[in-house]
């Protein structure tokens, strides 16, 4: 089993993404999709017709995170995940996550509530968030079938993007393993200034 994602998770990217790159950027994103991917999308829909509350299948984020981002440098493949998760927030906050991420509005209210907030994203995976510090925190993911090395720093940079919307400054991202990488787990360690 690959694991499902729900649209919300890269519906504000694709927005963003037609934003900076244009539409007609992001409809041959839609058509260079794999034809067993393709029958999932409109690429003359907004968003490539991916609703928010419907799921999807992960390879599905995979082919459409991979045309966006696999190409950047690091750097600015992270640094342009960032922006594409706070616009994604942004919008969240806004819509029908609003009350989800007002409720997490502390990291340790985060930990303690991190298997709930992610399973609203996606359908599998282990996912913990243990305070180490009052200034960092340790993420751990673990059990995820539907993983993908562009899916999984979208969602340590969207993790980073939830920590500076709490008002957190100069949150630092440390990709410590990564399944992508031979690892059996992912652990991302996140650092922020003190308030």
């Amino acid at each position: 089993m690959a694991g499902n994602i729900k649209g919300a998770a890269v519906r504000e990217v694709l927005r963003w993404h037609e934003r900076n790159g244009g539409r007609e950027q992001l409809k041959a994103l839609g058509r260079s999709l794999p034809h067993g991917l393709r029958v999932h999308v409109d690429p003359n829909a907004e968003a490539l017709g991916i609703l928010p509350s419907h799921w999807y299948p992960a390879p599905l984020a995979h082919a459409l995170l991979d045309g966006i981002f696999a190409a950047l440098p690091h750097e600015r493949r992270t640094e342009r995940m960032r922006e594409a998760a706070h616009a994604a927030i942004k919008v969240m906050a806004r819509g029908m996550y609003r009350l989800v991420l007002e409720k997490l509005a502390t990291p340790r209210v985060l930990s303690a509530n991190i298997q709930r907030a992610w399973n609203l994203l996606l359908d599998d995976g282990t996912r913990s968030f243990v305070l180490t510090s009052e200034t960092s925190v340790e993420s751990t993911t673990s059990d995820w079938s539907g993983h993908g090395a562009m899916l999984c720093e979208l969602m340590t940079e969207n993790t980073a993007a939830v920590l500076e919307t709490m008002g957190l400054a100069d949150v630092q991202v440390e990709r410590a393993e990564c399944v992508a990488h031979g690892a059996s787990k992912c652990v991302t360690r996140f650092r922020w200034t003190p308030r």
